[in-house]
């Protein structure tokens, strides 16, 4: 299986625009996503003064995250040697729910995945 990771620091916001028709789904958060050799896969992580709704739904972004990860590498692309940390999640009154938070932790790491990796040839492993 070909192995994949980024070659730079990547400092953003991740939202979707999702439209059920039925009962609403949104979040957003904001991220850092850096390479670590140190790392053998992918490492998620709260940030050390993260507020408290980024604390309350954490692990559901996390979750999804792991998921994404899964999914990426049944999908061929194994990501390594990857550190994220969240540094905010930001949520509505009634459209955020531990389900959105999963979903979004998911298409991050699938888009991440696809978009900002690069494969590691066999000579440049760490």
């Amino acid at each position: 299986m070909e192995k994949w990771t980024i070659t730079r620091t990547i400092e953003d916001v991740f939202t979707m625009c999702i439209n059920t028709g039925g009962r609403g789904m949104w979040t957003r958060f904001v991220y850092r996503v850096e390479p670590d050799p140190a790392i053998a896969t992918l490492d998620v992580r709260l940030a050390q003064d993260a507020n408290p709704v980024t604390q309350k739904w954490f692990a559901d972004v996390k979750r999804g995250m792991m998921n994404g990860h899964e999914v990426s590498r049944r999908r061929g692309r194994e990501l390594v040697n990857l550190m994220i940390t969240v540094l905010r999640i930001d949520e509505h009154p009634i459209d955020t729910h531990a389900y959105v938070c999963e979903w979004y932790g998911r298409q991050f790491v699938s888009d991440l995945a696809f978009w900002n990796t690069a494969a590691i040839r066999e000579n440049e492993e760490t």
